[in-house]
């Protein structure tokens, strides 16, 4: 072959085999990029429309607690109305709220199980809701039944699976920042 033609052959192979090598790079660093996104913003909606809106209404459900517990210590002779008062004024509105949280948010759950504090704060709260209404609205004594308490490991789990959610995506978010 001669060289005057082999020469520029080679140079075009050698540009061509070097744009597709860069392409196919390109489009590995558009997936793996697109994919982080896609990430990114499950993680936002995690944290958004789930994790964050439910360790709020968990905070405030201990808080309220304690509040509560502030008045019996201060106040013991009037600990059932302050409980009943309590429990439908603002226990029973968080817990609805939590519940429909949990119920239209489920998919953004973290993991691939439903958390089994979950399952204890559901099953609490709806078994506090059925025997103080089944007391209030019909008169029927429930006491004798052991009630489920407040999972604790409730609020801990929620607020420990957010600050989880958060470092991943800040991280998420530098890592695509910095990309940029």
């Amino acid at each position: 072959m001669n060289i005057a033609i082999a020469a520029p052959l080679i140079t075009a192979a050698v540009t061509a085999l070097g744009w597709l090598v860069a392409h196919v790079l390109q489009q590995k660093r558009d997936s793996q990029k697109r994919a982080q996104e896609a990430h990114s913003a499950f993680l936002q909606r995690q944290i958004e429309e789930l994790y964050g809106p439910l360790s709020n209404i968990a905070t405030q459900i201990v808080v309220t607690n304690h509040v509560l517990f502030g008045l019996i210590r201060s106040s013991p002779e009037n600990r059932p109305k302050l409980e009943e008062v309590f429990y439908f004024e603002y226990f029973l509105p968080l817990h609805l709220e939590a519940r429909n949280l949990l119920k239209s948010k489920l998919h953004l759950v973290e993991g691939e199980r439903l958390p089994p504090t979950f399952y204890d704060y559901l099953k609490a709260s709806m078994q506090e809701e059925v025997q103080r209404r089944l007391w209030k609205e019909h008169q029927v004594d429930t006491s004798k039944v052991e009630g489920e308490p407040y999972p604790d490991s409730f609020t801990a789990q929620v607020q420990q699976t957010l600050e989880v959610l958060m470092s991943k995506y800040e991280r998420l978010q530098e890592g695509l920042h910095k990309r940029a």
